[in-house]
């Protein structure tokens, strides 16, 4: 028999292709056998969540942080993934009402986020109109480069300019005591900092409010219509 360096080139040929036929084979079914039983997994996952919505909040003065007159509500939606379509519009629902009510007549809204890799923090005027806050908040919570970062929207009279409040370039809604503290220094009328992300078979909302004391029952009672589930 001839020795491997004696074959002809051709046939060197078909060996070599043939090896690396074997090589694909072996490394697409070594994928397949790994990923069948993380499919497996994610689907008991899934089972073992059920479709329930899980909502919970709770309320801590703003004297703690060393806001005058605010309170605010921590909330965390637990949403299963293959329940969770309808939720965004749910809480943006929510906290347009929320807005209306605690609505004064010359409120301008400004929307502030700062997506990976972005060297300055972007800050958005949105303007006078619930409508407009509304079709931007929606928006915002369906933006992919926004999962897992800090939105912050912030009440404040016409009069004022957010650029007297900060900086886009140095502020980052992501650093250690934000957004507490663009809060404490900007004294807004009312604000919210909403965060989104996939944790294992949910979708994890986590929505922070700070409002006025004297407004707490009517925006716990709007806060209890997000608690029901589809």
């Amino acid at each position: 028999m001839n020795a491997p360096e004696d074959l002809p080139l051709e046939v060197k040929r078909s060996l070599k292709s043939r090896r690396g036929c074997v090589s694909f084979m072996l490394g697409f079914l070594s994928l397949v056998v790994l990923a069948v039983p993380v499919g497996l997994i994610r689907s008991w996952q899934a089972w073992r969540r059920g479709t329930e919505w899980k909502i919970d909040w709770r309320t801590q003065p703003g004297s703690a942080s060393g806001l005058t007159d605010r309170l605010r509500i921590d909330l965390e939606g637990d949403i299963p993934i293959r329940s969770s379509g309808g939720f965004p519009r749910r809480l943006t629902d929510t906290v347009v009402r929320i807005a209306e009510h605690l609505r004064q007549e010359d409120d301008h809204y400004h929307h502030i986020h700062r997506a990976p890799g972005d060297p300055e923090a972007l800050i958005l005027p949105v303007g006078p109109q619930i409508q407009e806050f509304g079709d931007r908040l929606i928006l915002v919570l369906g933006q992919g480069d926004l999962k897992d970062r800090t939105s912050i929207w912030l009440a404040f009279p016409a009069r004022r300019a957010i650029t007297e409040v900060l900086e886009p370039e140095k502020y980052d809604p992501e650093a250690d005591g934000e957004p507490e503290g663009l809060i404490k220094s900007s004294e807004p009328r009312w604000a919210t900092a909403i965060t989104w992300g996939r944790i294992g078979p949910s979708v994890v909302y986590r929505v922070v409010l700070w409002i006025p004391e004297t407004s707490l029952t009517a925006v716990e009672a709007l806060l209890r219509r997000l608690d029901t589930n589809p």
